[in-house]
């Protein structure tokens, strides 16, 4: 369970770190309103996922001593 949320803590802040700068690129100063480019935040979206599923298995890898799972998605 520690590993599950050390990895939501990550993506959490993935998230936080994402939101920033979609807002400030879709702030139109002219019409004075906010335009959300929506892919941006679907490939965000699954940016973060796919860090969220790295971080578990890196973090159960952890937890059980297997080498194997430390190198999370990507193994090295």
């Amino acid at each position: 369970m520690n590993a599950f949320i050390e990895a939501l803590k990550e993506a959490a802040r993935l998230v936080l770190m994402a939101i920033v700068p979609i807002v400030l690129m879709g702030i139109n100063l002219q019409s004075r309103s906010i335009q959300i480019d929506w892919f941006l935040v679907e490939f965000t979206g699954i940016v973060t996922v796919l860090r969220f599923i790295d971080s578990w298995l890196h973090e159960i890898g952890k937890e059980k001593d297997n080498n194997i799972m430390k190198g999370g998605l990507t193994r090295f």
